[in-house]
């Protein structure tokens, strides 16, 4: 009776090391569904990578330098909610990093995955120095729908100085009281409106045929003042593959963008209309109730870009 016990669980031992990924199996997984157009994964998709997954996705983010790269790493290690290394790893990078994307992905998945469990992590950063942080996290400590985490917001509020936030936790969108001063030497601060993550489309004519060809577009600006400001546009080709363009003397005025492309963005569109150096780009930020839209014009690519604040 017990060589047959013994046999059974030696089977069902050697079955599931035959069926565990590597590690290699595993990042190039996750590398495959990160560079997806259309991202198929799930919280289900992540769980199911196996235990070893967390070690794997904190090594992925430490080797990489895309910013995309590294928020959608985030946004799956949080689903690992009972892996105490993830979830330290996460705090940490909120702690350290400078790029106000990466904490506020950290704070925005800590609060969906771990909701009051972490509450104390995520009250703490109502008091940072960063408004759209502030933001972020009052956002994510409302959204667990808890008592104690209302009370809280309802202190904050009280507390709050920047009246935008208070209106925009109130479900309201606050309109500027004065025209933001285009971006010089005599301006403080960049307008909330346009910090954080975009998401949509590019669209523009094929050189090769009658056809629009139609990619995913994010955008990322980030800073919060002439000198710390800056834009990430990140276009996905071919489904899997992607570059991330850095904007060049990107200017915020109102609810306006001017900024430039680089050159070598043209090997990847191939734009009907050649042009040496630097691409404008223009667009403006229109609000719809709570939805906020970002339209952009490329005129040298004869394209368009519509993107929605995520």
């Amino acid at each position: 009776m017990f060589n047959k016990w013994f046999c059974c669980v030696l089977l069902i031992l050697l079955v599931s090391v035959s069926f565990a990924k590597t590690d290699l199996e595993i990042e190039e997984a996750i590398q495959d569904v990160i560079s997806q157009r259309h991202p198929t994964d799930t919280p289900a998709w992540w769980l199911g990578l196996g235990t070893s997954a967390p070690g794997v996705i904190i090594s992925m983010y430490e080797k990489t330098t895309q910013t995309y790269t590294k928020v959608r790493l985030v946004e799956g290690l949080a689903f690992f909610k009972d892996n105490s290394r993830a979830l330290e790893f996460l705090k940490q990078q909120a702690e350290k990093t400078d790029e106000d994307v990466i904490r506020h992905s950290v704070i925005r998945n800590i609060g969906f995955t771990h909701g009051m469990a972490e509450i104390d992590f995520l009250s703490k950063y109502l008091h940072h120095a960063d408004s759209q942080t502030r933001l972020v996290a009052a956002q994510a400590i409302q959204k667990t729908a808890n008592s104690k985490a209302q009370d809280i917001i309802e202190q904050y509020k009280k507390e709050e100085k920047a009246r935008w936030i208070v209106d925009r936790l109130d479900g309201k969108l606050q309109t500027p009281l004065k025209p933001l001063t285009l971006v010089s030497s005599s301006e403080d601060n960049v307008s909330p409106i346009f910090l954080g993550f975009w998401k949509g489309y590019f669209v523009y004519p094929k050189r090769e045929s009658r056809n629009l060809e139609l990619i995913q577009a994010n955008l990322q600006i980030s800073g919060q003042t002439k000198t710390d400001v800056k834009g990430e546009l990140t276009l996905f080709f071919n489904g899997k593959k992607y570059k991330t363009y850095i904007l060049k003397d990107m200017k915020l005025r109102n609810k306006k963008l001017i900024a430039f492309l680089p050159k070598k963005i043209s090997a990847e569109i191939k734009p009907i209309k050649q042009k040496e150096g630097l691409s404008e780009i223009t667009g403006e930020i229109q609000e719809f109730e709570d939805i906020i839209l970002f339209y952009l014009s490329a005129k040298d690519f004869a394209g368009s870009l519509v993107l929605r604040k995520e």
